[in-house]
C-alpha cells in the first residue's frame, strides 16, 4: 500500500493564511476570539491533506512538518535562510497542532519537512509519495507530485536524473534560501553543463571546475563565502541536497553530511 507524505507545512500556512483574513469578533474586555477563522483553517488543511492524497492516489496520509529548532544547514552556509522573518500568520501553530492530532506525522527538530519527505520517499522497500508545491523535491530519487499552479505533475525520478537536478541546484544556488551557488552561472549553464553526464562523480567534477573556473574572476571572486572553490561548491552542494535514507541518525539526532 502507497502512503503519501505531504509538505504540512504548506498546508498549514495557507490554511492559516486563509483564517487571518477572517475578522476577529471582540467580546469586550479584552477578548477577542477567532472562531470563524478557526474553522476556515481546519476545513482548508482537511480539502487540501484530502485532495494531496488523492492526487498522489493513495489511501494512506502521513504529514512531513519542519522541526522548531536550528535548522543544521546553517551551519552548513552563514546565510542560510538569513533573510526569512520567520513571521507566520496568526494560527499557524494551532493549525499545526489540530493537523498533528488529526493525521500520522512526522518532524526531527534540526530538519525541515522536505528532508523528512526525502527520508521516506528514498526508503528501500518503501512505497511513499512525496507530495509538495516545492519543485526541489525532483533532486530526490522516487514518487514524486509536484503541485503546480496548472495542477499536479506526477514524476517517477531515476536515482541519476535526481542527482543531475541534485547538481544543478548546487550550481544555480537558491536565492531565497540564501545559498547563492556558483556566481555567474544560471539554470541555462547548470544544464547545458550536465546535459548526458550520468555519474554522481563526473557531475560533482564538474560542479567543481565550475566553481573554479569563476573563483579566479576577480568580479566573481568577491561574492564567494569560502575560502576556496571547493570549500564553496561542497557548502552548496550540501546546502541543496535534500536528505535521503541513511542521512539522518534518528538515535544521535545527527546529521551525515554528504562528501564524495
Amino acid at each position: 500500500m502507497k502512503t503519501a507524505v505531504l509538505d504540512a507545512d504548506v498546508i498549514a500556512y495557507i490554511a492559516s493564511a486563509e483564517a487571518d483574513n477572517y475578522q476577529d469578533v471582540d467580546w469586550g474586555e479584552g477578548v477577542t476570539t477567532n472562531d470563524g477563522g478557526a474553522a476556515k483553517a481546519k476545513d482548508v488543511a482537511t480539502l487540501m491533506v484530502n485532495q494531496w492524497a488523492e492526487y498522489a492516489k493513495c489511501d494512506e496520509v502521513y504529514l512531513a512538518f519542519s522541526g522548531q529548532g536550528w535548522n543544521f544547514r546553517r551551519d552548513v552556509h552563514p546565510h542560510y535562510k538569513a533573510n526569512r522573518t520567520g513571521e507566520k500568520p496568526k494560527l499557524y501553530e494551532p493549525v499545526v497542532e489540530w493537523m498533528q492530532s488529526q493525521w500520522q506525522w512526522e518532524a526531527h527538530e534540526i530538519l525541515e519537512g522536505d528532508d523528512v519527505i526525502g527520508m521516506l520517499v528514498t526508503t528501500p522497500g518503501e512505497h511513499y509519495v512525496g507530495v509538495s508545491t516545492d519543485k526541489d523535491l525532483k533532486t530526490l530519487p522516487g514518487r514524486i507530485v509536484h503541485i503546480t499552479r496548472d495542477g499536479p505533475k506526477y514524476i517517477m525520478q531515476s536515482e541519476v536524473e535526481a542527482n543531475r537536478w541534485w547538481m544543478m541546484q548546487a550550481l544555480m544556488g537558491d536565492s531565497v534560501d540564501g545559498y547563492k551557488g556558483a556566481p555567474g552561472i544560471g539554470v541555462k549553464a547548470a544544464t547545458t553543463m550536465l546535459q548526458g553526464v550520468n555519474s554522481l562523480g563526473n557531475m560533482w567534477h564538474k560542479v567543481v571546475e565550475a566553481y573554479g573556473r569563476q573563483y579566479i574572476k576577480p568580479a566573481q571572486k568577491k561574492k564567494f563565502v569560502s575560502r576556496s572553490p571547493m570549500q564553496e561548491a561542497l557548502m552548496n552542494a550540501r546546502c541543496s541536497r535534500i536528505l535521503r535514507h541513511g542521512d539522518y541518525n534518528k538515535e544521535t539526532e545527527e546529521v551525515r553530511l554528504w562528501a564524495l
